[in-house]
C-alpha cells in the first residue's frame, strides 16, 4: 500500500509526561491542560495517552478527543543487538496485543531499514515505537519506520522528556513525505504558549516548526528571494504553522532589505541617504552584537540621514 494511503497512528504522551514531571503545575493549571490536550489533538495527534490515575484525577476530559489508556507491554532497548534478542522473544508471544519498544535513538547508525523491516515482519501491527531523542535523530527514525510500513509511533509535544517531537513528525509527514494527514498546524503557537506557561520553560527560538525565530531573515539575498518567491527558502508558509515572517535588519542586511523594512515600518526616508542609513545600521548592529529592533532602526535611520545631509552641505 502506498505511503499516502496507509493509516498512521500517532499516540501522544504529552499529558502523561506533564503529569509525571510537572505535577504541581499540572494541578494548578488544569484548565490550561484541558485546552492543551484539545489543541494537540486538533494539531494532528490521533490519540492522547492517559493513565487510570490521570483519568480519575481529571474527572472530565475534553470532548471530541480520542484517548487511549496506557495498557501495553514496554521494553527499553539500548542497542541493535538487544532489539534483535527481544524480537525473537516476543515474536511468538501473541498474548501481548500492544508492545511498545522504547529507545532506538542510535538506530540511525545501523542498517536501520532492514532492522525496521524485521520488526514489522516478526511483530506485525502489535508494535509501536517510542523513539528517544538522545542524538536528535528520533524524527528521522520515526519517518523511516513509517516508510517501511510501521503504523504506530509515540510522540510528545516539543519532544518533552526526550521523546520524538510531535510537531516535527507531523511536519515531516506533510512537508517532506507529502502525506495529506489530518491536523491543523496553525494551533502550534497556541500549544507552545500553553506549554511554556505550564512548564515554566522556554521553547528554543530556532526549534523546527514552533521556534519564534525560524522565519527571521536578515541577509539581503534571502530577503530578496523570499519577497520574489517564498518557496525559495521556506518549505511552508509561516501562517500554516501559526508563525510570522520577520525581516531582521543588522550587519548582514543590504539596501533592498533595508528599504523593505523601512516601508514595512512606514518610516519616511531620503532615498539618496540609503547608503548612509545602511552604514549606520551595520555599525549599530556590530556594536550591539545582534539585529536591531524597530525603535533602533528608526534611530539609525535618523542618524544616518543626518550624517548624509551634513555631508551634502559640504559637497
Amino acid at each position: 500500500m502506498k505511503l499516502k494511503q496507509r493509516k498512521i497512528e500517532i499516540i501522544d504522551t504529552t499529558l502523561i509526561t506533564l503529569w509525571e514531571n510537572y505535577r504541581c503545575s499540572f494541578k494548578r493549571n488544569l484548565d490550561k491542560i484541558m485546552e492543551l490536550i484539545k489543541l494537540i489533538y486538533i494539531a494532528g495527534a490521533d490519540y492522547i495517552e492517559i493513565t487510570d490515575e490521570l483519568y480519575r484525577f481529571m474527572l472530565k476530559l475534553p470532548e471530541n478527543v480520542e484517548f487511549m489508556l496506557d495498557y501495553y507491554k514496554s521494553i527499553e532497548i539500548k542497542g541493535v543487538d538487544e532489539l534483535k534478542e527481544n524480537i525473537m522473544i516476543f515474536e511468538n508471544n501473541k498474548k501481548i496485543k500492544r508492545l511498545r519498544i522504547i529507545g532506538l535513538d542510535d538506530l540511525i547508525l545501523s542498517d536501520y531499514e532492514d532492522i525496521l523491516y524485521e520488526v514489522i515482519e516478526k511483530l506485525e501491527d502489535r508494535v509501536e515505537l517510542s523513539i528517544t531523542d538522545k542524538y536528535k535523530c528520533s524524527t528521522g527514525i520515526a519517518v523511516e519506520w513509517i516508510r517501511v510500513g510501521g503504523k504506530k509511533i509515540v510522540t510528545s509535544f516539543a519532544g518533552i522528556a526526550g521523546n520524538t517531537p510531535l510537531e516535527e513528525l507531523l511536519g515531516a509527514l506533510r512537508y517532506v513525505e507529502n502525506i495529506n494527514i489530518r491536523g491543523d498546524f496553525r494551533v502550534f503557537k497556541k500549544i507552545s504558549k500553553l506549554y511554556e506557561e505550564i512548564t515554566c520553560t522556554s521553547i528554543p527560538p530556532t526549534k523546527p516548526l514552533i521556534g519564534n525565530d525560524i522565519f527571521n531573515v536578515e541577509s539581503g539575498i534571502h530577503v530578496n528571494g523570499i519577497i520574489k518567491n517564498s518557496k525559495t527558502f521556506e518549505p511552508y508558509n509561516p501562517e500554516e504553522v501559526g508563525g510570522e515572517r520577520k525581516i531582521i535588519i543588522g550587519k548582514h542586511s543590504g539596501i533592498k532589505s533595508l528599504k523593505i523594512k523601512l516601508e514595512e515600518l512606514k518610516i519616511e526616508y531620503n532615498s539618496e541617504c540609503l547608503d548612509a542609513i545602511l552604514i549606520e545600521v551595520r555599525n549599530q548592529s556590530n556594536s550591539k552584537g545582534r539585529g536591531l529592533n524597530d525603535d533602533e532602526i528608526k534611530a539609525a535611520c535618523k542618524r544616518g540621514e543626518s550624517l548624509c545631509e551634513k555631508k551634502c552641505e559640504y559637497c
